[in-house]
């Protein structure tokens, strides 16, 4: 059992109880590798425990926070895929003249996010998902859409409704935030 003293400084450092490197989605990790390196994972000249521990996402052979939010195959842990967008797309999509963060409650049967900033102009839940959008951070859009998976301006929520059709959008302009829930 890990202890305080067992702790290191981030929390994403932090042992993944009972998670080892044979709980890696490989698959995921192999595409990732390639995608971010450019090489394939089999022809690297380190084990895969050697490569998981250079790049902080293990210790030894236990998993830390980090590797289990990103690639173990425990839903327990595992990030979807979903929600890393639904995140990101909170960063590019925030309104950055209002002072606070943006906030992420992993709750058991629900994900909560709630950005700074209400939708932008005349934009209504109902517009962004027909698809409609309003850019808001137009240099951080335009790299976005260079380093990021990106189909297309206003196809994000469509999408994301696609792949999971419990979202909740609250657009509160009263409080000035707009919240996404999405529902496990």
């Amino acid at each position: 059992m890990n202890t305080p003293e067992d702790w290191t400084k981030y929390a994403d450092e932090v042992p993944a109880r009972g998670l080892t490197i044979d709980d890696v989605d490989l698959w995921l990790f192999k595409d990732y590798f390639k995608k971010n390196y450019g090489e394939e994972l089999e022809k690297q000249p380190n084990d895969l425990q050697t490569i998981l521990n250079n790049m902080n996402l293990a210790n030894g052979e236990e998993l830390n926070l980090a590797g289990a939010l990103l690639f173990s195959r425990n839903t327990q842990y595992k990030l979807p895929l979903f929600m890393v967008k639904a995140v990101t797309n909170a960063l590019i999509h925030r309104d950055y003249f209002v002072s606070a963060p943006i906030r992420v409650f992993v709750f058991s049967n629900r994900v909560e996010i709630i950005s700074p900033g209400h939708l932008p102009n005349k934009l209504t839940v109902e517009n962004i998902k027909a698809g409609n959008s309003n850019i808001r951070n137009p240099i951080l859009t335009s790299f976005a859409s260079k380093i990021l998976p990106y189909r297309g301006l206003g196809t994000g929520i469509r999408r994301a409704l696609e792949a999971h059709p419990d979202i909740e959008f609250i657009d509160d302009r009263e409080a000035n935030f707009f919240h996404v829930v999405i529902h496990k």
